[in-house]
């Protein structure tokens, strides 16, 4: 494990060997913060969606709401994986970039900024800065310490990017939108239909107030999209709304599997 004091020179610094990468950060980011002092980002939900990649020459991931490439980086060590990171943060993109740029990883993996939601449309994005980058989101969600400058921007679809990648033919997505990851999908007809991948995203109570959205819409998405939903990481069936609020009170991360 770091030491107190390693760890403060790492965050400082905003850079730190990671998976046969140089990994880019803001300084003091939260993320990697949470990296160091757990041995890990996201442990269990990285393993699964690791777990679940298919074992054929043919991987094509998409991670949405990539912030750093903490969800990135680990599906990029199977050398048959194409990677496409998609951020709304322009800073965290060029910090992406770099990352790419000082990694073995360039010709497999494709960096996208945009602002993912359910229609292409005028709106905001509610921007922190530095540590607290990672609760940006297309709605103020209250759980950055910092206060958000509201930049007005020009939404996207999955779907729009997808076809413009030439409609590869993506295995697994990860959708970490704070709160508009129901957003994501509805905007992804296509791109599910074709490929019907199988779906990692976060649900947390916090996020969904600041859309309007309730618990139970995840639900009314799967059974209206023909896919079930299941806790991560102990693949326990989630069927009803009383259900899911009990493993929102254990988990925010939830697998979408096609039926």
């Amino acid at each position: 494990m770091w030491s107190s004091l390693r760890k403060k020179l790492i965050l400082a610094r905003g850079k730190m060997r990671r998976q046969k990468a140089i990994l880019h950060f803001p300084a003091d980011c939260t993320a990697v913060a949470r990296l160091l002092d757990e041995g890990d980002y996201e442990k269990e939900l990285a393993g699964e969606i690791l777990r679940v990649l298919p074992g054929d020459s043919e991987i094509a991931y998409l991670d949405v709401g990539a912030y750093v490439g903490l969800l990135s980086l680990p599906v990029l060590r199977y050398r048959n994986a194409k990677v496409y990171s998609v951020e709304a943060s322009e800073k965290a993109c060029r910090l992406l970039e770099k990352t790419r740029d000082h990694s073995p990883f360039g010709k497999r993996w494709i960096i996208q900024q945009a602002f993912i939601s359910g229609r292409e449309e005028d709106g905001f994005f509610h921007q922190h800065e530095g540590k607290d980058a990672v609760y940006s989101g297309l709605a103020p969600t209250g759980r950055g310490g910092s206060e958000a400058k509201a930049l007005r921007i020009r939404t996207s679809t999955l779907d729009s990017l997808w076809r413009s990648w030439g409609s590869p033919r993506i295995r697994v997505i990860k959708i970490d939108l704070e709160g508009a990851e129901v957003a994501a999908l509805e905007g992804s007809a296509n791109l599910l239909k074709a490929t019907r991948p199988i779906v990692f995203l976060e649900w947390e109570k916090q996020n969904l107030r600041a859309h309007s959205r309730k618990e139970a819409d995840l639900l009314e998405w799967a059974a209206g999209n023909g896919y079930e939903v299941f806790r991560v990481p102990d693949d326990t069936p989630v069927t009803t709304a009383a259900a899911l609020q009990v493993a929102m009170e254990k988990t925010e991360s939830f697998r979408l599997q096609p039926a």
